[in-house]
């Protein structure tokens, strides 16, 4: 009787036991969820010009920002940017002059901004601007964009610029001499 009596005491110690530590699993689950979350409130901000050259989701803290007396230029921080924004982004610089957004690719604008003003100047106009600048050895590729108007079909992209001419220079002559002029966007029927 002795005997039995000490396994019921055992059997329900043992259940007191495991209620006991399935509630302080429990609280302590919770402290780590509320824990956690504080670190994590509100979500990161994204970066939609870097976004919009690449098929990566960045975000504004993988980016660094230069001020300069011709503009902002930001770039890819790659200590701290994902595997993602290193591949595709690492050699692209923005230059914010006035409301307009120029993607430089392989060079710093330090290094070009002279021809980088001049081309912007060149493709300004009420619809078009000067979206893209990409400096090789011999020759500099430029996409022009365009504003589209286009309103038929509640068009996605009306009110914005869209990606329009490809504008190649050869830089082995002074002054440039363009080399191509291709039209990128024939689906949108802009009239030339």
């Amino acid at each position: 009787m002795e005997n039995k009596r000490y396994k019921i005491e055992k059997v329900a110690y043992s259940w007191v036991l495991a209620v006991i530590m399935t509630r302080v699993l429990q609280i302590l689950i919770i402290g780590l969820s509320f824990s956690l979350s504080s670190c994590t409130i509100g979500e990161l901000e994204k970066h939609e010009d870097f976004m919009s050259r690449s098929d990566c989701f960045v975000y504004k803290n993988e980016v660094e920002v230069e001020d300069y007396d011709f503009g902002r230029v930001e770039f890819i921080d790659t200590t701290k940017a994902s595997g993602c924004v290193k591949t595709q982004l690492s050699n692209v610089y923005l230059l914010y002059q006035d409301t307009t957004c120029i993607a430089v690719y392989n060079q710093h604008p330090k290094n070009n901004i002279t021809d980088i003003e001049r081309f912007k100047k060149m493709y300004r106009t009420d619809t078009t601007q000067l979206s893209d600048y990409v400096k090789f050895d011999t020759g500099i590729t430029l996409t022009i964009s365009r504003l589209c108007k286009d309103s038929k079909n509640e068009n996605f992209y009306y009110g914005k610029y869209v990606d329009w001419r490809v504008v190649k220079y050869t830089t082995t002559t002074n002054p440039y001499i363009q080399t191509e002029n291709q039209l990128i966007t024939t689906w949108y029927k802009w009239t030339e």
